[in-house]
């Protein structure tokens, strides 16, 4: 059974040149590797945005891979009081990648994910 091949665009190349920064182990010459690329979407959001919200079950699972901007990751924590406060835990700076929990095992955010820059980069949705 002979493989379909995918035409290497300078848009793929691209992706493939941003893949390879962030997921150890990216092979360029790999069909599957370049049929991934190949099935993102370009993806932007402005600065302040959230990107992912802690605990929401969305709609429309995402995995977001970012080329440049960065990120906060806040999670909510409860004070002495039992007063419900988000504490910011991590910041991202591109190239990274976010809600690959949510496309692999279908699962619930832990993390809020905001942009502290404008972000730009590729998405991966998947159909509920």
């Amino acid at each position: 059974m002979a493989r379909a091949t995918v035409a290497l665009t300078p848009q793929i190349q691209k992706r493939m040149d941003v893949l390879s920064k962030v997921f150890e182990g990216w092979e360029e010459d790999c069909m599957n590797c370049k049929a991934f690329a190949a099935s993102l979407a370009d993806w932007t959001t402005p600065k302040g945005a959230e990107v992912i919200r802690e605990g929401e079950d969305a709609a429309q699972p995402q995995l977001l891979i970012c080329e440049s901007g960065a990120a906060e990751v806040f999670v909510t924590t409860t004070t002495k009081s039992g007063a419900k406060k988000q504490k910011r835990v991590a910041r991202l700076v591109a190239p990274f990648y976010v809600g690959e929990g949510q496309v692999i095992a279908r699962s619930v955010p832990t993390a809020t994910i905001k942009a502290a820059q404008d972000l730009a980069g590729f998405s991966l949705d998947l159909e509920s």
